[in-house]
């Protein structure tokens, strides 16, 4: 900030340049101060609570994400023992075909 002194009163200064948002918030009543400051407050409290929300939904995701996970495991387990099963049939086969030859 910019300021010239005042010649009628070395102590007392004087804005020489401001912009217009200072002079305007300068002449903005205390009660409007306080009314802008809960708005932008609540503002910023409404987007904390959309991030808890958030993290929430995460967590949710995550834990049925582990289910899913957990779940195909088994299925594949189920699965490779089925194709072992199989295997082994058709080596049983292949021997026993072998043997009659």
């Amino acid at each position: 900030m910019n300021y010239k002194k005042n010649i009628k009163d070395d102590k007392n200064y004087e804005k020489s340049d401001s912009s217009d948002s200072e002079s305007e918030y300068l002449n903005i009543s205390d009660e409007e101060k306080v009314h802008k400051f809960n708005e932008t407050s609540n503002i910023k409290n409404d987007k904390k609570v959309d991030l808890n929300e958030n993290i929430d939904k995460l967590e949710k995701d995550e834990k049925k994400t582990d289910i899913l996970n957990k779940e195909n495991i088994k299925n594949n387990l189920k699965i490779k023992k089925s194709v072992d099963e199989i295997i082994s049939s058709i080596k049983k086969i292949d021997s026993n075909i072998n043997i009659e030859e």
